[in-house]
């Protein structure tokens, strides 16, 4: 189902999830500083399995989009790395 999402709006998808990812660690890095372990893990495999989606939703672009303008695309969205 992934495979007929646009190009544009799987790009908007991924910058989404990307922040998403990122506020998952922000808040698990608070947690954990507070000494709230538990949640503070659950809110850092939480951020890991969103970047995964994130990475899923790449590849296609990859396939799709020619030459450099799919690197181009990677960077604009933060690479998708997890951080």
């Amino acid at each position: 189902m992934t495979s007929q999402l646009s190009v544009h709006y799987r790009v908007q998808v991924i910058e989404r999830l990307d922040e998403l990812a990122s506020e998952l660690t922000q808040i698990s890095g608070w947690l954990a500083g507070l000494g709230i372990d538990g949640p503070s893990l659950l809110c850092q495999d939480a951020a890991r399995d969103v970047f995964a989606s994130c990475w899923l939703l790449e590849r296609p672009i990859d396939r799709r989009v020619p030459g450099g303008l799919a690197s181009t695309l990677r960077s604009a969205v933060g690479g998708y790395r997890g951080g």
